[in-house]
């Protein structure tokens, strides 16, 4: 099985995702966080399962979708995958790294 690890980067971009929506929802904010580790899990199992990024185009790099998000991560080897950045679809992927 293949250990998934969330990079500084990525927990950021949770954490600024949670503040954001809990303006409007605290319960919708928590529960969004939740179901994004939860997502992932699929990796351990399934490591490939994602698309390949289309404005990246390297096989290692590749993105699962959560709702109107995209989570991009980078297989390093066999046995390990990192969460690079979570991102809402409509931004500009340039700006992601």
């Amino acid at each position: 099985m293949v250990t998934v690890e969330f990079t500084p980067k990525s927990l950021g971009d949770i954490e600024n995702l949670a503040e954001y929506i809990a303006i409007q929802s605290p319960h919708f904010a928590q529960k969004l966080v939740k179901s994004i580790f939860k997502e992932v899990e699929i990796l351990k199992s399934f490591p490939f399962i994602g698309r390949i990024v289309p404005e990246i185009d390297e096989n290692e790099v590749r993105e699962i979708f959560y709702q109107k998000y995209r989570i991009v991560y980078h297989i390093i080897d066999q046995s390990t995958i990192h969460i690079v950045t979570i991102q809402h679809g409509s931004r500009d992927v340039k700006n992601w790294f």
